[in-house]
């Protein structure tokens, strides 16, 4: 009988068994590396696990390893492993752990460890080395990249850049220049496991909980911290700390390891107390409180309360603060646990955070933000029916990526005050402030008393928005937007009145289920009054309208400037003032707008033709700084030719530093189209990297484009390629389907030398090519991710040569690859042969299908091309 001994090494507990070597030991481990290539072989399977973000934002990595047993025989026998990370253009680092293995005679199976450590963002080489008692040895040397995405680039991450750490360390996070502008922020957590009915808390949900709670101390750290942890099904207490620092998180994580759930007082089950009376309990002690709060966070999983009543219970304090519930659920995804063989030299694995589950095949839990109305949250449990009492926002969470979202979206909302230096909390964790943090603005603010009259309030808002439209044209950001595609699941509606009503009813995300998403990476700038496009890192702007750019899929304009410029300019100056509003307790002005198709610049294109459409908005103002918080957008029903209802486009607004001075500009905008077949698109637009233009950078129009980009094709000294001619090229950075876009560039290198019909050589063997990503989609609900993408050039004599290539169908690829849409087999005339034609555009274009919701594309992939005329 076959049997699996697995030993679980660094796991998410907060223990580590991969020890950072000692220094006086290092030179022995750097020789351990350096003999090790004459020892005996040791039989073993290694494969790295990539770094992943954790919820205390720290990038997990490390590796499994897999020793068949059956090279053991007898009592006693131990493995050490030695890990070598080396960051780029640093000293490396060195770890170390013992395995031991019991007496198990007869065994056939694997001894499997898995160790894991933590590394800041960068790249790093790692290489492995396993000993054992007989001096026999195995190793494997491979590269990483953590590397943070998207809304992931705004939060504070635990560990500094190039460094590396014992899993489940403290972090080393730069200290903050400022004191802590929160005077305090108060934590409520739920203490409850993801998955209901266990009766203890697992070591991931220990894990989750309190690396959460250390995130978001990070995040924002205040004067004080006040926390409590309790159990809704016990009706307790079990931790209560009114200045709660990083040295608590240890006593937090003894607390919640200890809670028996199975164990309840006879006394609570006799009663009939509500079990949200604790929590609520807890919310309106703080809210009546002498100091308030910033905002009152609330982190937990789902309650199993679902139709309690509430009659009894106080629905608000005698003051209104922010309060969130960050809603953590576990998603599930069942993917076979398949390393590497032949000693290593195996592909990575795509792994996230593992489970407590040591049986194949392995159990992700991948623990994202979505909205309340988003189609992602399930039905509400008692604890948000709680919060919404309070006018509170819940916020679903199942990925560390997603946590970070709901930091993005919440951060603004936090009520800050000046710190007196005094009152700090030295042993609160360093913060290191975004270097994207804008400074102060110049100069005085205008005054503005607290009953300040609306009209001056809008005034200088408009005066602010006219100045910083003077400033943007000279500015490019990179734009990346997130787009999802649902298909509607319910009742078929035949009006575009009854799509919308149905569209705003509560629990009308269960009529839609996630078919296609993807991503897009761009460059955007403004320019005479419209927004104009480029793939990122493009040097020039071209002419055209965006679906030039993106042929396919829901995409619009405006985020990055137009819209709010649309609203002062060029058309009359008309709003209605709806009073005051006060959102996550910060008093703000609310302004609404109408603006009719004849006076509109609001343009839809369907079928190649542009629509005019009138459409009505709101804005919300902050009365003591005339700063704008939130600009929201709806169209007006639009034309049946579009195909659609309506666009809804909201918009949260920030100052951004650039050259010329402070701007306003969308830290996230939300966009929703609503078909008239019910099949809704949302779009997620982020900024960043935002920048002069640089002097090689171009905006060109009309003529001048087309001949510019004409001469561009081909440089006069750079001779053509004839058609026909067969070549490969090798990728050589990993393209991971999780934060790869479409507009990224790739690098690869030509395989094997291209020769013209005469033998001629015109590219050696390990040319450099440079190429771009032109389509990265995942399609539900059955999972399949496909990547598209072009090369562009090949650098021959040192100078870039732009290449025309087009998928080379005659060469037989693996099975799981398609190129141009139709599966690369060596004779395509034969007759029977069944193919997919490719997408209008992506004729030239390498598409690759993979199963899943998530890949990684290896460096070393071979991809089969043939020249081809301009």
């Amino acid at each position: 009988m076959t049997r699996r001994f697995v030993i679980l090494m660094g796991i998410a507990t907060g223990a580590s068994a991969q020890s950072l070597v000692e220094p006086e030991r290092a030179a022995e481990v750097r020789q351990a590396f350096e003999h090790a290539s004459g020892d005996a072989p040791l039989r073993c399977e290694i494969a790295p696990v990539r770094p992943a973000l954790t919820f205390g934002f720290h990038f997990q990595t490390g590796y499994r390893l897999a020793v068949p047993l059956a090279q053991f025989t007898g009592p006693g026998h131990h493995i050490t492993a030695y890990v070598r990370v080396t960051p780029e253009n640093r000293a490396p680092v060195y770890l170390t752990t013992n395995l031991s293995f019991p007496d198990l005679p007869g065994a056939k199976g694997d001894a499997v460890a898995d160790g894991m450590f933590d590394v800041g963002e960068g790249a790093y080489e790692v290489a492995l080395l396993a000993t054992d008692d007989r001096q026999r040895a195995c190793r494997s040397t491979w590269r990483i990249q953590a590397r943070r995405s998207g809304v992931e680039r705004q939060i504070v991450p635990a560990d500094p850049p190039g460094s590396v750490a014992e899993r489940g360390s403290a972090g080393t996070a730069a200290a903050p220049p400022n004191p802590p502008d929160i005077g305090r922020l108060t934590i409520l957590l739920h203490a409850a496991p993801l998955s209901p009915n266990r009766p203890k808390l697992l070591p991931d949900d220990v894990s989750l909980l309190t690396e959460s709670v250390s995130a978001v101390m990070r995040q924002w750290p205040a004067r004080s911290v006040k926390l409590i942890a309790f159990n809704l099904t016990q009706r307790s207490v079990l931790l209560s700390k009114d200045r709660f620092g990083p040295a608590q998180l240890e006593e937090l994580a003894s607390r919640l390891e200890q809670t028996d759930l199975g164990t309840v007082n006879y006394r609570v089950l006799q009663g009939r107390e509500n079990p949200l009376a604790l929590l609520n309990e807890l919310i309106q002690q703080d809210l009546q409180g002498a100091q308030p709060a910033g905002a009152i966070l609330l982190l937990g999983p789902k309650a199993p309360y679902r139709n309690e009543d509430f009659s009894g219970l106080a629905e608000r304090g005698p003051r209104e603060l922010p309060i969130f519930y960050l809603q953590f659920l576990a998603r599930q995804t069942l993917i076979p646990n398949t390393p590497g063989r032949s000693g290593g030299s195996g592909p990575p694995m795509n792994r996230g955070m593992r489970g407590q589950y040591p049986d194949d095949p392995d159990i992700l839990l991948w623990p994202a933000v979505t909205s309340v109305s988003g189609p992602a949250l399930s039905m509400p449990d008692g604890i948000q029916r709680l919060i919404a009492r309070f006018k509170g926002d819940t916020i679903a969470i199942r990925t560390p990526h997603d946590l970070a979202d709901a930091i993005h979206r919440i951060d603004p909302r936090i009520v800050r005050s000046a710190a007196p230096v005094e009152d700090t909390l030295p042993s609160l964790p360093p913060r290191k402030v975004p270097a994207a943090e804008p400074p102060p603005l110049p100069g005085p603010e205008p005054h503005i008393p607290a009953d300040a009259d609306p009209i001056d309030v809008l005034a200088i808002l408009r005066d602010r928005v006219l100045e910083h439209g003077q400033q943007i044209p000279n500015h490019t950001c990179v734009e990346t937007v997130e787009r999802s595609r649902f298909d509607h699941t319910g009742q078929p509606l035949k009006s575009c009145d009854a799509i919308l009503a149905a569209h705003r009813q509560m629990g009308a995300s269960a009529r839609l289920r996630l078919a296609t998403s993807d991503r897009l990476r761009l460059d955007v700038a403004l320019s005479m009054e419209r927004e104009i496009y480029s793939w990122a890192g493009a040097n020039r702007f071209e002419d055209g309208d965006i679906d030039e750019l993106i042929p396919r899929g829901a995409m619009g304009t405006g985020p990055f400037a137009s819209f709010l410029l649309s609203v002062f300019v060029g058309r009359p100056q008309t709003f209605v003032f709806e009073g005051d509003t006060a959102p996550a307790g910060r008093t703000l002005y609310e302004y609404s707008f109408t603006v009719p198709r004849e006076e509109s610049h609001f343009r839809f294109k369907t079928h190649g033709q542009w629509i005019i459409t009138g459409y009505s908005g709101s804005l919300l103002v902050d009365p003591k700084s005339s700063d704008l918080a939130r600009l929201t957008v709806r169209t007006e029903e639009l034309p049946s030719e579009t195909e659609t209802c309506e666009v809804d486009t909201a918009l949260d607004y920030s100052k951004v530093q650039l050259s010329g001075g402070m701007v306003f500009l969308p830290s996230s905008t939300n966009q929703r189209f609503v078909g008239r077949d019910g099949e809704e698109s949302e779009n997620v637009y982020t900024f960043s990297s935002c920048r002069d233009f640089q002097a090689e950078s171009s905006i060109d129009y009309g003529d001048r484009a087309r001949e510019r980009s004409a001469q561009a094709k081909l440089p006069p000294d750079e001779p053509r390629w004839a058609s026909g001619l067969p070549v490969t090229i090798e990728v050589t950075d990993a393209i991971d389907s999780a934060t790869a876009a479409a507009g990224d560039t790739i690098r690869g290198r030509i395989a094997q030398p291209v020769r013209d019909r005469n033998g001629n050589t015109l590219a050696l063997q390990g040319a450099s090519v440079a190429g771009r990503l032109m389509r990265v989609e995942v399609r539900h609900p059955s999972p399949q991710v496909t990547i598209a993408l072009r090369w562009e050039t090949v650098e021959l004599g040192g100078l870039p040569t732009l290449l025309q290539l087009a998928p080379n169908r005659e060469v037989k690829q693996k099975p799981q690859i398609q190129f141009g849409g139709i599966a690369a087999i060596a004779n395509l005339k034969r007759r029977g042969v069944e193919f997919e034609l490719p997408l209008p555009g992506e004729e030239r274009y390498g598409v690759y299908h993979f199963p899943g919701t998530h890949y990684v594309v290896e460096s070393g992939l071979r991809t089969e091309w043939v020249t081809v005329k301009p």
